[in-house]
């Protein structure tokens, strides 16, 4: 899918000088990657917090003339409102700091009918080529990155695939990122495949932070993964601001086999793809307290052990299967809770409705004992059945010792050999025993 850019790269040529730029809450919350209105000010992938940004580029308006804050305050407000008449006389404003950023800017309300404004693909094409006409003024790139990507048709394709190129050799991070994303769509005539890992890897160079995560993934996918170079790219993308990219650091330290990271520092990593908003960087940070660094949980702190409970009972709330069926484990072992063999059913059952199918081995675990509710085989065997269709080998089994058994009536032998041989197919040691 094709990305469209409202930045721009040419503060560090047509911006005043970083010494004459105070950094304002407006560049902290709504300024622009990879290089915000001056060398060095901060800014954000997307604006999280609409409110702030609005008031905060307000205030920095009140006491500063540069006119590039107003493309800032209309980012804010954009976010809060996409529908905010204020964005056009805005963006009009903030021409005084750069016409060709201003035409794309534009461009990118026409296109997405955002601002009051209709939806018109010809005006925003017209603007995105006004834009690029500036080239080589750097802030010309956004408009040619977008001219591109509005490029669609079978006859624009090698245009479009050009002209993404150009921007790219000339430092627009998107433009690079967008030509892979058309060669593995196989919409770039001529261009070998073997190019998009360097395309990406140079546009997570110009602070593309999602182009840092598609060139990440790639290195965790050869034989040997290469660890150490993906680890680069996602730390690169959550330096960014991207939460994504800090909960894939934080796995790639986790299943790293070929080194060792230190738990403190992957459980640094997942905290801060937890702040940014990634529930399975939440789940990680949750498991990392309750188990500790030796991962058995006997040397965990209580109070850690405490607060990864309450989290992972937040994230329960919030419908996290594996959330669930984690949470319910530990009230059936007991682990940093009073065991609880009742609550752990309850856990069980709702990990299971909501997809995990270790949920719906646990919850047929104590129907089968009689622990916490009461005992129904019948019921126990549906339970593993259904975990075991979902990919839980345990569950597989489960259900293969029961019907090798006489718990639900006279045994069933082929029955039992074919779960047994899912669950050795899924992993499941034991199950390869029977």
């Amino acid at each position: 899918m094709k990305r469209f850019a409202c930045l721009t790269l040419a503060a560090l040529l047509l911006a005043p000088a970083a010494s004459a730029q105070s950094v304002t809450e407006c560049d902290r919350l709504a300024g622009y990657l990879p290089v915000p209105r001056a060398p060095d000010l901060p800014g954000v992938v997307e604006v999280t917090a609409p409110a702030e940004a609005v008031a905060a580029c307000e205030a920095a308006r009140r006491g500063d003339p540069d006119p590039f804050l107003a493309f800032l305050l209309a980012r804010a407000l954009e976010a809060a409102d996409p529908q905010d008449p204020r964005l056009p006389a805005l963006i009009a404003e903030g021409a005084a700091a750069s016409a060709p950023f201003a035409a794309s800017r534009l461009g990118l309300l026409y296109q997405q009918g955002h601002g009051g404004l209709p939806q018109d693909e010809g005006r925003a094409r017209a603007l995105f080529e006004e834009s690029c006409a500036a080239f080589p003024d750097p802030r010309a790139l956004a408009g040619c990155n977008n001219l591109a990507a509005a490029m669609v048709g079978d006859d624009e394709l090698p245009a479009a695939v050009s002209l993404f190129e150009r921007t790219c050799d000339a430092g627009f991070g998107r433009a690079c990122a967008n030509l892979a994303d058309r060669i593995e769509e196989g919409r770039a005539p001529g261009y070998d495949p073997l190019r998009m890992q360097p395309l990406r890897e140079r546009a997570c160079d110009l602070s593309e932070p999602w182009a840092c995560i598609h060139a990440g993934y790639e290195l965790t996918q050869t034989n040997p993964p290469e660890t150490l170079g993906a680890l680069r790219r996602f730390e690169v993308a959550c330096d960014l601001g991207l939460a994504d990219g800090c909960y894939r650091a934080g796995a790639v330290m986790r299943d790293a086999t070929d080194m060792a990271f230190g738990w403190r520092v992957r459980q640094e990593a997942f905290g801060r793809g937890c702040d940014g908003g990634v529930a399975e960087s939440c789940y990680e940070v949750a498991i990392g307290l309750i188990y500790g660094e030796d991962g058995t949980g006997s040397l965990a702190d209580p109070g850690e052990q405490a607060q990864g409970v309450t989290m992972l009972d937040r994230l329960c709330t919030e419908r996290d299967p594996w959330a669930c069926s984690d949470l319910g484990y530990l009230y059936a072992e007991g682990i940093a809770v009073t065991r609880d063999p009742a609550r752990s059913a309850e856990l069980g059952a709702r990990a299971c409705a909501l997809g995990s199918a270790v949920g719906c081995n646990n919850l047929a675990v104590h129907l089968a004992t009689a622990d916490g509710v009461a005992l129904n085989l019948p019921q126990a065997a549906r339970y593993y059945e259904q975990g075991c269709a979902g990919g839980s080998g345990l569950a597989c089994r489960n259900l293969g010792d029961m019907l090798a058994g006489d718990e639900l009536g006279p045994p069933d032998p082929a029955r039992a050999q074919a779960a047994f041989l899912k669950g050795c197919a899924l992993g499941e040691a034991e199950a390869c025993t029977r």
